[in-house]
């Protein structure tokens, strides 16, 4: 959804500073994009953001979009930052 985000911003000239909802997209898109929040296909992606559209959402709490990422930032498979990641969690309803 970066990547889609970021053609807005371009295709505006800058003015729109928009941001596409990633789970939106996982929870949405269904079996024919991919596997939820463990993977996909770009291109099915595309087709879906095309024919459906997508909300605006960005981070975890953050407000000021229609619906941002529910779950907290953790650390995959790496030491970092944030808390481990913990037990796989289900793909959020659509």
């Amino acid at each position: 959804m970066e990547a889609f985000s970021d053609r807005i911003c371009i295709a505006s000239g800058q003015k729109q500073q928009t941001r596409i909802s990633a789970e939106d997209l996982v929870s949405c898109c269904g079996i024919s994009c991919g596997m939820g929040c463990n993977g996909g296909w770009p291109h099915a992606a595309w087709t879906h953001i095309k024919n459906a559209g997508l909300s605006t959402g960005w981070l975890y709490n953050t407000t000021n979009w229609c619906k941002p990422y529910s779950f907290a930032p953790c650390d995959h498979h790496t030491t970092g930052r944030f808390e481990p990641c913990g037990a796989i969690k289900p793909t959020p309803k659509c």
